[in-house]
């Protein structure tokens, strides 16, 4: 990762980096993207792996952290990810996007709780965006096979990650 990015970066979160890459055997990029929502992302392949930011400016720790500790799973420990094979003739984009978005939920049952032992604060982050998209739901559509998927994730999610009752009620 270059100096710049590393300079933002509290110690362990840098030996964190240091690791990964020496694992990797190859630098982790930072690219900016600016058609990107405000938040970071990262994109690993065969190549290496980068780490996606909406401009130069944004690059918080927290958010570095959880993208790190995507990259080690796939890069390091070689977890496999959910993708449609270049070969399946059924592929279409809501195939793509709906096995992108299981794959990144189910990595969130590792990943934050990853997160928060690094980041205690973070718990508070993640209780808030988990009650923030159950808030959201309309319990009235019950044809919404979307919210259904996301009710049972997010169930599943709260009981693996926080087992408090308050979230869980």
């Amino acid at each position: 990762m270059k100096q710049e990015y590393i300079n933002r970066l509290p110690q362990e979160i840098h030996l964190l980096v240091q690791k990964i890459e020496c694992h990797i055997d190859s630098e982790i990029n930072v690219k900016v993207d600016e058609s990107r929502p405000h938040r970071l992302a990262c994109e690993v392949d065969k190549h290496g792996a980068t780490i996606l930011t909406p401009n130069d400016g944004y690059f918080p720790e927290a958010s570095v952290l959880h993208e790190l500790l995507h990259i080690r799973r796939f890069c390091v420990n070689n977890v496999p990810r959910i993708f449609v094979c270049d070969s399946y003739q059924n592929w279409n984009p809501e195939l793509e996007s709906g096995l992108t978005y299981l794959d990144t939920n189910l990595e969130h049952f590792v990943i934050v709780p990853e997160e928060i032992e690094y980041r205690p604060d973070r718990k508070e982050y993640w209780d808030s965006r988990i009650c923030n998209k159950i808030e959201k739901f309309d319990l009235l559509n019950r044809d919404n096979q979307n919210q259904g998927f996301d009710a049972l994730i997010y169930w599943a999610f709260i009981h693996h990650v926080f087992q408090e009752d308050d979230l869980i009620n």
